[in-house]
């Protein structure tokens, strides 16, 4: 794989949202204009990095749990840049011959993430639209490097908020899969999520994140419809199966990012 670095000869003139996201989790894929545009959007919406960071460590805390319960093949869908501690990452510690599927629509993430997985066995990175999922699971990439009719998980993190309604979309995603395939899922939560006027390319960035959400916990839980939800359920993200007490936040604290686990029958 290729070791990543900063992008700052790039020269970017606007911030982009997966290198914004890069940079909330302490990666070094990024450039001044997205550490500008995520700081400013820190000063607005202050729990947006425990939410990146909680969110990634979910990812990692998912993986490992269904490695170990034999799943070997993963579709990344709205991956962002494939660093720090991705899919394919934790899957080869857990398991030789892991193979993932990372999915954005951003062709410049695309092209970038490509360059990084360079010589990378067992994976792939996509162009590919979370709204077509039916074009996604029939991509020759796709075809070809997983064998669909075993066990998938596909893991939708804080990216079906770009959907009005994702029911449709995750239900054509899963009936194409075998039994026994997962679907892990995080999504904003809350009553609602404070505003932002921002300029200077950022406001366009924080709406790409935030169109859509938040919904409202009982909506959360209506995504996993048809699929056998595991325990602990439909949680915050810290809650999901926490690896120490220490790191699961007081009870009762209100619903930022809820997460869940679900196994097809």
């Amino acid at each position: 794989m290729t070791e990543p670095g900063n992008l700052e000869p790039q020269g970017h003139a606007e911030p982009n949202v997966a290198r914004m996201y890069d940079h909330l989790l302490g990666g070094t894929d990024n450039s001044a204009i997205d550490r500008e545009a995520a700081d400013r959007v820190l000063e607005i919406l202050p729990g947006i990095l425990t939410g990146a960071r909680e969110n990634r460590a979910f990812l990692g805390r998912a993986v490992r749990f269904l490695v170990r319960d034999g799943v070997r093949q993963f579709i990344d869908i709205g991956a962002g840049l494939p660093t720090r501690r991705c899919v394919h990452e934790v899957a080869a510690e857990e398991a030789a011959g892991c193979r993932t599927v990372y999915v954005d629509n951003d062709p410049e993430v695309v092209s970038y993430a490509r360059a990084l997985l360079h010589g990378t066995p067992g994976v792939r990175f996509l162009h590919g639209d979370l709204h077509a999922p039916k074009e996604i699971l029939g991509h020759p990439g796709v075809q070809e490097h997983l064998d669909l009719d075993q066990p998938v998980a596909v893991l939708l993190l804080t990216i079906v908020h770009v959907v009005a309604d994702p029911r449709p979309i995750i239900s054509d995603l899963m009936a194409s899969l075998a039994p026994g395939s997962h679907l892990v899922l995080s999504h904003m939560a809350g009553s609602h999520m404070p505003g932002s006027h921002m300029s200077g390319g950022v406001q366009p960035a924080v709406d790409q994140i935030y169109q859509g959400a938040p919904a409202r916990p009982a909506q959360i839980a209506g995504f996993f419809d048809g699929l056998e939800l595991l325990p602990p359920g439909v949680v915050n993200l810290a809650e999901w199966r926490p690896e120490s007490p220490q790191l699961v936040r007081a009870a009762g604290a209100a619903p930022y990012i809820l997460c869940g686990v679900a196994r097809k029958p």
